[in-house]
């Protein structure tokens, strides 16, 4: 991901697993976070 000047910006990517990142970075839509409680689906969104 990039800011408005064209730098990388891992800040919103530190911390999440490998399923949260893929959720984060898909193309896919419409798209469907289903998971349970304190998984981290607001984090993700």
């Amino acid at each position: 991901m990039t800011d408005g000047l064209g730098r990388s910006d891992d800040r919103l990517l530190r911390g999440l697993d490998p399923q949260q990142r893929e959720a984060v970075l898909t193309d896919a839509a419409p798209l469907a976070i289903v998971a349970s409680a304190g998984s981290g689906k607001t984090m993700v969104l």
